[in-house]
């Protein structure tokens, strides 16, 4: 298909899905939509060549969500007023036909821009360039301008708003419309803008000559394009620990709001700086679970002090340190963020990853389930049988103790080798185990675990 075709097809999709509102389509639908490209038959998936054409000129982004895509351009074109989308419409037919669509070819935005203050007198210029923070000039107030030209705020305010409304004449919009067009091209469908450049500037001001909205973004040098909310709602309360450490828990949020026109790669540079503040924010049990939850499974708190330096290295603790704060995290009556002691010594784990703190100590929890097992089925009990029934809870046992919570168990008698039943009543009342059993067990488990 010729270039031209391709460009063509995707300006006209763009101001059509602007004229109805919808700025996100499923990949079905953009399927469907796409093999009116088609003479005959159907595309049974996406085009990648003629996905990654409209990637070049910001037609098209991937959206955050698989299986989304978004339309960026069509956003800011849904908020224009009717005579700028109609010079719109004649850009996007220039560019068309036109041999070389390079954007590089358009009027700089700057000189544009300077193009504006051609009817305004050199005072007049001054004063809203300075309002504005076009370079090089630094932002003022009214009343810093007031003093400087010696005259009042209100004289300043109003010399202000008449030179705007000379800037908003419908005349200056075809100035202008064709190189915010191009930077958008540029950088392929981007709204977000970084405020430490110097373009970004002249995007704003642009942007506020054909009234189309933009807001900084709460945290982060940004200019999001197209957003009237400066202050979005999701980045005022408070993340819990699992969204603190990761931005694309962050981006994925911002993608069920009214941020949902954006392409991936923005709503992550917005959800990037959410991060890093409420990441400077943690206290040092916030990190300590983080250090537990990256590791992924129970861990010694030796093992916990590592990942943490390694995470935090600006921020270091002793391993006795974290073991304090993993002790009274564990705590039965508090259990903060979900860490629980898994009674090996010095082991914790989250619950988060199914553990939970044993409510019998080993011996108990090994005499139940002998009982039980020989109870449904009335036959001797193999140790491997305990071992697996202790693991469905996941629960850990240390080797040596489950050794003595079998081979030295009150309630349970050893029948043969590895194998338990439950000691009746009288059995338990008149047995104890002695020196020599205990020294036959340990025997036993050192004979097994040194092969």
């Amino acid at each position: 298909m010729p270039e031209r075709s391709l460009f063509h097809w995707w300006a006209n999709f763009n101001l059509r899905l602007a004229t109805i509102g919808q700025q996100r389509l499923t990949e079905r639908h953009l399927a469907a939509s796409l093999n009116s490209l088609l003479p005959e038959g159907i595309w049974s998936s996406l085009p990648v060549d003629v996905l990654e054409y409209a990637y070049r000129f910001g037609f098209v982004a991937p959206a955050w969500t698989s299986g989304f895509y978004v339309f960026p351009m069509a956003h800011v074109l849904s908020q224009v007023s009717p005579n700028v989308f109609s010079i719109f419409r004649k850009v996007f037919s220039d560019f068309a036909s036109t041999e070389d669509r390079n954007v590089e070819l358009q009027i700089p935005l700057d000189v544009a821009v300077e193009s504006c203050f051609s009817t305004l007198t050199a005072r007049n210029a001054h004063i809203l360039k300075v309002r504005e923070g076009l370079p090089p000039y630094q932002r003022m107030t009214l009343e810093q301008l007031g003093s400087y030209y010696g005259c009042t705020r209100e004289r300043i305010r109003q010399i202000e708003a008449r030179s705007w409304r000379r800037i908003w004449h419908p005349s200056r919009s075809s100035l202008l419309a064709p190189s915010l067009l191009a930077e958008i091209m540029k950088r392929q469908g981007s709204l977000i803008f970084d405020t430490e450049q110097e373009i970004t500037t002249y995007i704003c001001f642009v942007a506020k000559c054909l009234r189309i909205p933009f807001a900084r973004t709460k945290l982060g040098n940004h200019v999001a394009l197209g957003v009237s909310d400066p202050i979005h709602p999701y980045l005022d309360r408070e993340l819990n620990i699992a969204e603190t450490i990761d931005p694309n828990i962050v981006a994925e949020e911002l993608d069920g709001t009214s941020l949902h026109y954006l392409a991936g790669d923005d709503l992550y540079r917005i959800a990037e700086p959410v991060v890093e503040l409420k990441y400077s924010r943690l206290n040092r049990a916030e990190k300590v679970y983080l250090a537990l939850r990256d590791i992924g499974k129970p861990a010694h708190y030796s093992e916990v002090a590592e990942t943490f330096n390694s995470l935090f290295p600006d921020d270091p603790m002793l391993e006795r340190n974290v073991h304090a704060v993993l002790s009274r995290c564990a705590d039965p009556n508090l259990e903060q963020f979900g860490i629980v002691w898994v009674r090996i010594k010095g082991t914790y784990a989250l619950k988060e990853h199914g553990y939970e703190r044993p409510n019998l100590g080993i011996h108990e929890a090994v005499a139940k389930i002998v009982e039980e097992k020989y109870a449904e089925t009335g036959r001797p009990v193999h140790v491997s049988v305990i071992g697996t029934e202790l693991g469905r809870d996941k629960r850990l046992v240390d080797p040596a103790s489950f050794a003595f919570a079998t081979g030295a168990n009150e309630r349970l008698e050893q029948v043969i080798k590895d194998y338990f039943i439950p000691k009746s009543l009288d059995q338990e009342n008149t047995s104890q185990a002695t020196a020599n059993d205990l020294d036959g067990v340990l025997r036993q488990f050192r004979a097994t675990y040194s092969e």
